[in-house]
């Protein structure tokens, strides 16, 4: 009969044991998922992404806000949407001399055959 205790206690130890292997695993899990999107804005040169678009890229360039305009790029903005008169924001920085606005449309791929 004392076998049957000392093993019991043994078997009580051993699950103990399991159960905090097993809340260090999960708390390492949920340290690693919840740091995944810092992480992943880190991805490339280190720095993160610049922020969101605050106004729209028509209105980003008629008023040429080049700064504003990156933003739009870097956000994936579709940059040969036509506004409601269809012109395209490329267009729309050439006819107002937007060089700087133009210069990171061009090199971001805007199409210059619309």
């Amino acid at each position: 009969m004392g076998n049957v205790g000392k093993n019991e206690s043994q078997l009580g130890r051993r699950i103990k044991d399991m159960n905090k292997k097993v809340l260090i695993v999960i708390g390492v899990i949920v340290v690693i998922v919840g740091a995944f999107p810092f992480l992943a804005r880190l991805a490339g040169d280190g720095t993160p992404p610049p922020p969101p678009p605050t106004i729209d890229l028509h209105m980003a360039a008629f008023t040429g806000n080049a700064e504003e305009i990156r933003r739009h790029i870097a956000h994936g903005s579709n940059l040969d949407e036509r506004d409601e008169k269809g012109s395209t924001s490329l267009d729309t920085v050439a006819i107002f001399g937007h060089l700087e606005s133009a210069k990171a449309l061009v090199e971001a791929g805007a199409n210059l055959d619309l």
